[in-house]
């Protein structure tokens, strides 16, 4: 069973580092799932039948010890990547930031982003670390073209000139 177990740890150092490190993942979760799902099952039918000792219950339960090693190395060396050889880890900011984005969606669960990212920039400075999940679409992140003009439209009216003398008290 080690050797299965290092396979699998040595394959999710490998997915992280050599497929999952560029590009936009996140688009294609679905599928990701099910392919992973089926390589379980694979899994499950390979032990079952390399170890005809083992029972059906016993090839799952040897099968989702592979799996978990796996995701475990592919996630800790996600984490370590983030934490210690990204481009951003020289900003301050908590170490959570740097390894996954739901962290700020609990810490906001509530509707008080605007008092939670005042404390952060007290504790961490003028520039932190943050990496947050849009709340609503934004015209400079979005893929999709009507969005974008609509985002555009918006933003170019509250910034214009006339806008901007309107506010000119208000700022200065």
């Amino acid at each position: 069973m080690l050797y299965p177990i290092l396979f699998a740890v040595i394959s999710g150092f490998f997915a992280r580092n050599g497929v999952f490190i560029r590009g936009e993942w996140h688009l294609y979760v679905p599928q990701i799932v099910a392919v992973h799902f089926l390589l379980w099952l694979g899994t499950v039918g390979l032990v079952y039948q390399a170890r005809s000792f083992v029972s059906v219950g016993g090839a799952f339960r040897q099968a989702s010890i592979i799996a978990a090693s796996y995701f475990t190395a592919m996630f800790t060396s996600m984490a370590i990547y983030r934490l210690f050889f990204h481009r951003l880890s020289k900003f301050p900011g908590p170490n959570l930031a740097a390894v996954t984005k739901l962290w700020h969606v609990f810490k906001i669960r509530h509707s008080t982003n605007h008092l939670w990212l005042k404390e952060l920039h007290e504790k961490y400075g003028s520039v932190i670390r943050t990496d947050m999940l849009k709340p609503r679409s934004s015209a400079v992140f979005t893929r999709n073209e009507q969005e974008h003009k609509d985002g555009r439209r918006a933003w170019v009216q509250a910034i214009s000139g006339k806008t901007m003398n309107l506010f000119s008290s208000c700022i200065f």
